[in-house]
């Protein structure tokens, strides 16, 4: 009588991960999500940063443009003190901000801090002045003249706003003179 004894060869030798081929596994697997995302994170700040920078250089040169605007027009109103009306305003400590809204360019003194400047949005472009109707922005502009002799004043505009709580400021300087 032949007696035949079967081995069970379906037995498997193979095991599971271990929990430290596992915690390295996701420890791997984070790490590919996470970087990424805090590359892009990074990415987005600098180019909401550079955005405010933007704007705030715009809004500065913009403040030396209202002055010499203001210039141009008491010249050509024949006033013979072409640093003078409006801009007298802007003379001492508080400096003044231009409403650039009205077609006048209204020059106002500054009492403590400027005003923030107003945006407003029409036709899917952001305007900006000084408009009560308007929301306010993150920047203000402070414009202030000093005298440098009888024909050149020097103009500082600065604006300044706060990113993620740190303040910023943007200053433009310009000198401009009378012309007959």
């Amino acid at each position: 009588m032949n007696i035949f004894i079967k081995r069970n060869n379906n037995v498997s030798n193979e095991r599971g991960f271990t929990l430290i081929e596992s915690i390295v596994a996701i420890f791997i697997l984070l790490i590919a999500i996470v970087m990424p995302m805090a590359v892009v994170a990074r990415a987005l700040f600098a180019a909401n940063y550079a955005q405010d920078q933007i704007t705030a250089v715009y809004l500065a040169q913009e403040g030396v443009e209202l002055v010499r605007n203001t210039r141009d027009n008491n010249v050509l109103s024949g006033s013979a003190l072409w640093d003078q009306g409006d801009l007298s305003n802007c003379y001492g400590a508080s400096g003044c901000y231009v409403d650039a809204v009205h077609s006048s360019n209204m020059v106002n003194v500054c009492s403590g801090t400027c005003p923030y400047v107003q945006e407003g949005v029409g036709g899917g472009i952001s305007w900006y002045g000084n408009n009560s109707d308007w929301g306010n922005t993150k920047y203000i502009r402070t414009i202030k003249l000093s005298k440098i002799s009888d024909y050149e004043i020097k103009v500082n505009s600065t604006v300044t706003w706060a990113t993620r709580a740190a303040p910023r400021t943007v200053l433009v300087e310009d000198v401009i003179t009378n012309w007959p």
